[in-house]
């Protein structure tokens, strides 16, 4: 209700409270994922210059969408908007990964695969460059692979990791 609130309903103590009540429940929203491929303008380094109080430097993003994904978010934008017409809703907000970079879930930061040039870890979680070292989240997957949630997909690829280090 908090967030709702802040984009949808003026004001302030009392009134933004009586704006909540007589406004929540009559609003939608519509979305949609697609899938984010792998590509050599999308990666994490560390910056030169911000760091944190400890002098270690923070990471960076960049991310960078291709024709593909570009073409995607336009007929995901176009779809859910069309819906929302359909359904007789009035459109008051629209916006998207493409106005400001957001993830619910950060993949392929640590990739896995076979070449370690292209890859962080092995089929095994393992990492390519230091041998006692795994690494079991969503980062090792090489995209996202769609909109469901990746814990089920990290808890087995943990007990697959631990079954090899055992």
């Amino acid at each position: 209700p908090i967030a709702y609130a802040k984009r949808v309903v003026s004001g302030f103590g009392k009134s933004l409270k009586q704006g909540v009540r007589d406004s929540f429940g009559h609003a939608v929203n519509i979305g949609a994922i697609g899938e984010f491929l792998p590509n050599s303008g999308s990666y994490i380094d560390l910056d030169p210059e911000k760091k944190n109080n400890y002098g270690i430097p923070f990471a960076r993003i960049h991310s960078r969408l291709g024709d593909a994904e570009i073409r995607r978010l336009r007929f995901m934008a176009t779809t859910c908007r069309k819906l929302l017409i359909e359904a007789g809703a009035e459109i008051f907000e629209e916006y998207g990964t493409y106005d400001a970079f957001s993830a619910g879930h950060v993949f392929g930061t640590c990739r896995m695969g076979e070449d370690a040039a292209t890859s962080v870890v092995n089929r095994d979680c393992r990492s390519h460059d230091v041998d006692n070292l795994y690494i079991v989240d969503a980062s090792v997957f090489p995209s996202s692979g769609g909109g469901a949630s990746p814990s089920l997909t990290i808890q087995a690829l943990a007990v697959r990791a631990m079954d090899k280090i055992v």
